[in-house]
């Protein structure tokens, strides 16, 4: 399958042999890591950096109210940005695969660290201002709670709110995402639950 993002073409793998393992799972979770390999030569690092989104303007307290916005703003459509990848290759597969392969095929901490980085997806896409979405919030709290929270984000517990603007959290979700769908291909196509 050629996939085209404007003047340029990606070769994405159609099809596994019949008798691989898991072969529909296995094929969509494949194509979402090949994704998610073009994604870093699609100008992601460049948007990412801030590089272009840096804000000049001479008032040094309103830049930095403009600059945490666009922060935000940038790491919250990056997060968007990942789940779209992942969701446009598991969409096609039967109702409830996914949450299988979600509660099957990944371990308790990749599962827990997945479902706070979707809960932090779902805050952006139906919230506004910090506000948390209302759906995994236990897995999310766990996961901010435990020995590796989530890099590039403040929680605030008091006021209930996230913080995006510090940078860095929508590229961990993508790095996060593009190896964590490299090793569940293989459980699957190795038909090998972890």
């Amino acid at each position: 399958m050629l996939m085209e993002f404007g003047k340029y073409k990606f070769e994405v793998t159609e099809e596994f042999p019949d008798n691989t393992p898991n072969r529909d799972m296995a094929l969509a979770v494949f194509q979402a890591y090949q994704s998610y390999g073009f994604m870093a030569q699609l100008g992601w690092g460049y948007v990412i950096s801030g590089l272009k989104n840096s804000v000049k303007i001479d008032d040094t307290d309103a830049r930095k109210a403009i600059q945490q916005n666009v922060n935000e703003m940038i790491e919250g459509l990056g997060m968007l940005y990942c789940f779209s990848i992942w969701d446009h290759h598991m969409d096609p597969l039967p109702k409830g695969t996914q949450d299988t392969i979600v509660n099957e095929w990944m371990t308790d901490e990749e599962r827990q660290r997945f479902l706070a980085y979707k809960h932090v997806r779902h805050s952006v896409g139906h919230c506004w201002s910090g506000r948390r979405a209302e759906g995994l919030r236990k897995e999310f709290e766990a996961e901010m709670n435990g020995k590796h929270p989530l890099h590039g984000l403040s929680w605030d517990e008091t006021n209930d709110t996230i913080d995006m603007s510090g940078g860095g959290l929508a590229l961990s979700c993508y790095q996060f995402l593009k190896d964590l769908s490299q090793t569940v291909a293989g459980h699957l196509m190795n038909n090998n639950k972890p």
